[in-house]
């Protein structure tokens, strides 16, 4: 693994992402609404969405497994919350070169934003109903009733019946990487080390948002066609996911 933080080459990516629900997403609002107790985020519009930090905190620890599972030198496992230590060089950790330090003290990875993924728009013209010149959302998620268990007794505790809302399954988000990112020119395939890391971990994400003992947030995250220019050059280069991921074999991060 490359740790010298005066390698690599400064380059502007644009990955499009879609993420095709295979179970019923709970990512919630830590709010009540009614008889519900458990809500889904939702936009401005009423809309159901995956927001970017649900994403970009998946995609990071699944990063952090691969490193680890693949032997990589290098990987701080440092808490994602509060400021890191005063010795720490996030230049020398691979998933803070692609994903940023705890403290926000690196420069780097800060420039590579990610967007929250709505609605694909052909499932909007789907969920919309319109009546009497008014549209509405509709139909985009669903309820249900449980009780909590007493872990100690084995049987539904006393008072903890709760109702939970969730997406419908088999929706379609799209949302987009893009930013400047440090990378290091891939010497085995194509591509450039740091961005096959990251679509690597993308491509490990199985589930996203809450209730995934029960089978809720099965996903498959889908990279598409990813571009990458050199800083201070004019032309793109583009990129097949296949392409990548095939690299990432070459360099030991994606045995499948």
């Amino acid at each position: 693994m490359v740790s010298n933080k005066d390698q690599g080459q400064w380059l502007y990516v644009d990955i499009p992402l879609s993420v095709v629900l295979e179970g019923a997403l709970q990512i919630g609002t830590g709010y009540d609404w009614g008889l519900i107790d458990r809500t889904v985020v939702r936009d401005c519009q009423g809309n159901v969405y995956i927001p970017a930090s649900s994403l970009k905190g998946k995609a990071r620890n699944a990063c952090e497994d691969l490193g680890r599972r693949c032997g990589l030198s290098g990987i701080c496992g440092l808490p994602h919350v509060g400021a890191p230590p005063s010795d720490h060089e996030p230049d020398n950790c691979l998933v803070c070169r692609v994903f940023g330090a705890p403290g926000g003290n690196d420069a780097g990875a800060r420039s590579l934003y990610w967007d929250d993924a709505p609605l694909d728009t052909d499932w909007l013209k789907q969920v919309w109903i319109h009546e009497q010149q008014e549209a509405r959302p509709a139909w985009q998620t669903t309820t249900r009733t449980q009780v909590r268990l007493s872990r100690s007794r084995g049987t539904a505790a006393d008072g903890l019946l709760y109702t939970s809302e969730s997406s419908l399954n088999g929706f379609q988000f799209r949302g987009r990487i893009s930013g400047w990112l440090k990378s290091m020119p891939c010497t085995l395939g194509s591509g450039y080390y740091e961005v096959i890391f990251l679509l690597a971990g993308l491509r490990l994400i199985h589930t996203l948002g809450g209730g995934r003992s029960r089978g809720a947030g099965r996903c498959r995250v889908l990279p598409e066609e990813i571009i990458v220019r050199l800083q201070g050059q004019a032309e793109a280069e583009t990129y097949t996911l296949q392409d990548m991921l095939l690299s990432a074999e070459f360099l030991g991060l994606f045995p499948e």
